[in-house]
Parts: C-alpha cells; sequence; structure tokens
C-alpha cells in the first residue's frame, strides 16, 4: 500500500513536471521569436540570466529521458516505413534472447529437472492424491461394470474350469474328507454336536416320522396276512380290517415314546458310532479305483451344465463383487503401504534418469519465445509498467533534477 501511494505521488509530481517542461520549452521558443523577430525580450533581464537557463537545462534534462523512454516503446508500429519503438523493433530478438537468459540463467535445466522431481515426489506423497484416485475408481467401475465384466470373464472362467478339473478327483476328496471330516468326527465333543442336531431334526419330522412307520406297519401286516393266511383272504376284507386294526393302536404314545427312545444316551452314541462307521465307509470309497472312475463320469456328465452354471453365476456377480472388494478398507490400506511406495520409488528414478530429455522436449526457450512473439506490444508496454513504472518516472524525474542543477552550474561558470 505504501509503494503504491509513493507511486501515485511520483505520477503526480511528474505530470506537474512534465507540463512545466513543455510549457518552459514552448516560453523559450517564443522569447527567441520576440527577441529575433521583433527586437523585444519578454522578461528582465535578471530572469534571463538567472532564472531561465535553470528552467531550460531542467527541461531539457527530463524531456531528454521522457522521449528516450517513450521512444523504447513507442510507435508501437510502423510508420512511413521505418519509424517505430525499440523494443517493438527488435521484438522477435528479444524473443530469443529472454528464451535463452531465462532458461540459462533464470530455470537452468538441471534446477528444473530436480525441482520437478520434488513436486512430483510431493505430490505423489499426498493423502489427498490416493482419495482422489479411489473415488474415481469406484466412479470408472460403477459406470463400466458390465464391460469390465466381459473383459475378465472369459480368463476367470477358463481359470475355474481348469481348476475345477484339476482339483476335482477322488484322491482330493479323499484328502480333504480325511483331513476335514474324518478329524472333525475324531473330537468327541464334535460327534456328540453332530448327534444332537441329528436327533434335534428328527424330532421335528417327528409326526411325519411316526405316519410313516404307521403306513409302512400297516402295509407289511396285508402283505404277512395275505402270503401267509391266503385263505383268509377269499372271506375276510384283509386291507380293511388291517387298517382298522392299525388305528386302533395309540400312536400319540407311540411318537412320544419315539420321541423319548431319541433323547435316551444310548441312542446318541449309537448316532455317533454310526456317523463314525459311515464317514470310514466313504472315506474307504473315496480310495477306491471305483469312486475315481464314477467321478470322472460325473464331472464330464455334468461338466456343460457345470460351465453354464458357472458362468451365469459370473456374469452376474463379478461386478459387484469387484466393486465390493475394491471398496473394502483393507485393499487400500495394501495399495497405500505397498504399491504406493514402488510407484514413486519407479517415477521418482524415471525423472532422475531421463530428467535431462524431459527438459528437452519441455522446450523452453522455444516456448518463451512463442510466448512473447504473441504479445500485444501495448499489452508488453502495461506489463513494463505495472512493474518498472516508479523507477522510469523517476528517471524522467531525475534528469529534471541534474538539468537544473547543470543550469546553475553554467549560470556561475560564466
Amino acid at each position: 500500500m505504501e509503494k503504491k501511494t509513493s507511486f501515485n505521488g511520483l505520477q503526480k509530481l511528474d505530470f506537474v513536471i512534465k507540463q512545466l517542461s513543455w510549457l518552459t520549452t514552448a516560453s523559450l521558443l517564443a522569447a527567441v521569436i520576440a527577441r529575433k523577430g521583433f527586437g523585444a525580450s519578454l522578461w528582465p533581464p535578471w530572469f534571463d540570466a538567472w532564472v531561465l537557463p535553470v528552467l531550460v537545462a531542467a527541461a531539457v534534462g527530463y524531456l531528454t529521458n521522457y522521449i528516450a523512454i517513450w521512444l523504447l516503446f513507442k510507435p508501437y508500429g510502423k510508420h512511413f516505413g521505418f519509424v517505430q519503438g525499440v523494443i517493438p523493433r527488435e521484438k522477435a530478438k528479444l524473443a530469443v534472447k529472454l528464451g535463452e537468459v531465462i532458461s540459462e540463467s533464470l530455470l537452468p535445466p538441471p534446477e528444473l529437472a530436480n525441482q520437478l522431481g520434488a513436486v512430483v515426489k510431493d505430490y505423489l506423497q499426498n493423502p489427498s492424491l490416493l482419495e482422489d484416485i479411489r473415488q474415481k475408481v469406484n466412479l470408472y467401475l460403477k459406470k463400466h461394470q458390465s464391460a469390465i465384466a466381459a473383459f475378465l470373464f472369459p480368463y476367470l472362467e477358463q481359470a475355474i474350469r481348469a481348476a475345477v478339473q484339476r482339483n476335482f478327483t477322488s484322491e482330493n476328496l479323499y484328502a480333504l474328507f480325511d483331513n476335514v471330516v474324518i478329524k472333525w468326527l475324531d473330537v468327541e465333543k464334535n460327534r456328540q454336536m453332530a448327534a444332537t442336531v441329528i436327533i434335534r431334526e428328527i424330532k421335528l419330522k417327528a409326526p411325519q416320522l411316526t405316519a410313516v412307520i404307521k403306513r409302512q406297519f400297516r402295509d407289511a401286516a396285508e402283505t404277512y396276512i395275505k402270503e401267509e393266511f391266503p385263505h383268509l383272504c377269499s372271506w375276510l376284507p384283509v386291507d380293511d380290517f388291517v387298517a382298522k386294526l392299525i388305528d386302533h393302536l395309540n400312536w400319540e404314545q407311540i411318537q412320544r415314546q419315539l420321541e423319548d427312545r431319541l433323547s435316551d444316551d444310548e441312542t446318541q452314541e449309537a448316532i455317533c458310532e454310526q456317523l463314525v462307521e459311515l464317514a470310514l465307509k466313504i472315506r474307504d470309497y473315496l480310495q477306491s479305483q471305483a469312486a475315481s472312475g464314477k467321478l470322472q463320469e460325473l464331472l464330464a456328465k455334468h461338466q456343460d451344465k457345470a460351465e453354464k452354471l458357472l458362468r451365469s453365476a459370473i456374469e452376474e456377480n463379478l461386478p459387484a463383487l469387484v466393486d465390493q472388494w475394491l471398496r473394502r478398507d483393507q485393499v487400500w490400506e495394501v495399495i497405500i503401504n505397498h504399491l504406493m511406495p514402488l510407484a514413486q520409488a519407479f517415477i521418482l528414478e524415471r525423472l532422475q534418469n531421463d530428467k535431462n530429455a524431459i527438459i528437452r522436449q519441455l522446450d523452453l526457450p522455444g516456448k518463451i519465445e512463442k510466448s512473447v512473439m504473441a504479445m500485444d506490444m501495448h499489452q508488453v508496454h502495461s506489463t513494463i509498467n505495472s512493474v518498472s513504472g516508479r523507477h522510469l518516472v523517476a528517471i524522467q524525474l531525475l534528469g529534471y533534477l541534474l538539468g537544473a542543477v547543470a543550469g546553475f552550474l553554467m549560470i556561475f561558470a560564466n
């Protein structure tokens, strides 16, 4: 604010001095015309001897500097084919020289390359960069889910098909069954838990189970009577007789007895033993040659169906799975802690190795030259005035002051 105020004061003083200098020049011209043309003097002798020389010398000093500075910039264009300001006339040479000086002295390539590396390093270490990448990736995935799925699907389908064919064998199933099921059943607590679950499910199905027992008991009784006593069938309606006989039994009590029997420790122990025995039989079967053949036959028979099911599942769920996976914080923590440092080191190494080539590709001298050539001279003049205007005004005022001092010295010398 102080600089702006002082510059405004210099401008006002410069305006006054400029008018005074032109007025002094005009007065000198009028005095010459009056004396040479009419033999008269416009001022008293003391003014001509002491004041006018000082004013004239000061005006000459001011106007000389003023015109010299003015001729640096104006006229902007050519007049009469050759009249033009110094800077506009030498604009092309000035542009080339500025490009060379700025690129060699003000912005030397090694220093610029180091600054570029430092800026890139700080930028890559900025936490907001990763968050911005994360948001952009999520938006991209949301917009192009179908395209991403179509791109990934053939590779996933081929990989999963090969994995199924390679691993879905009787040997692998045997190893899996032995390592998981058999070891799990070796623990008594696990066997009891499995037996408890089985008993609970059977109890829930007790009404249906009682109905099945009732039906099978009736069918067995009818078959027994028909086979052992065929002569009764000729005069006794066996079906109706057996049905009524079975219906007279207290099946509600039978159901309660069945449920009570299932709750016995003996029943639970028997189920545990059967589970172990069944698991061992399945393990032995999986190890047999017959299981291997059956498994390969089943795989070949249902391979097309499995592939279609797999393809449908992937097409339906792949975009959402990819989106959910990339939205997980753990994934981005891995990127921050492992991938980003590698990327930063790689980029900085390439910048260090190729910094001279990068600077050459930037072509700073050429860009500065083009920028200067593209500038309007009025804009150039305004830019210089905005930076050095008060210094130019000070030069003009200094010329007035030095001219006045020279005028005093000439008076005393004479």
